[in-house]
């Protein structure tokens, strides 16, 4: 149950703990020295996001690729199979039948 209740009820800013922040060495060090850390840090993650998003792209693109010529070769044997040699074998059952009947 306690552990449910809010730390906080609202966040202001002060103007006096901003003045103590520029005031202070040690603190005005850290937070030069620490300065854009964050944003660099956050360019640094997307651009290693960006680069495994074009890495997964490309060899999805690539398998697509294999599986479309897999499948145009596939279709195209069947339709050799189906329409060339049937064709073929029933062109000559006709022709051993005209040669009996001849």
């Amino acid at each position: 149950e306690e552990l449910k209740k809010p730390t906080f009820e609202t966040v202001s800013f002060d103007p006096e703990r901003a003045k103590l922040l520029k005031s202070d060495k040690a603190v005005r060090f850290v937070l030069q020295a620490f300065n854009g850390d964050l944003f660099n840090g956050y360019g640094l993650v997307l651009t290693v996001l960006k680069d495994e998003m074009v890495n997964i792209l490309e060899s999805v693109r690539f398998e697509l690729r294999l599986l479309y010529g897999v499948y145009i070769s596939l279709l195209l044997f069947g339709f050799y199979y189906l329409l060339f040699r049937r064709t073929i074998s029933s062109s000559y059952s006709y022709t051993e039948a005209s040669r009996e009947f001849v």
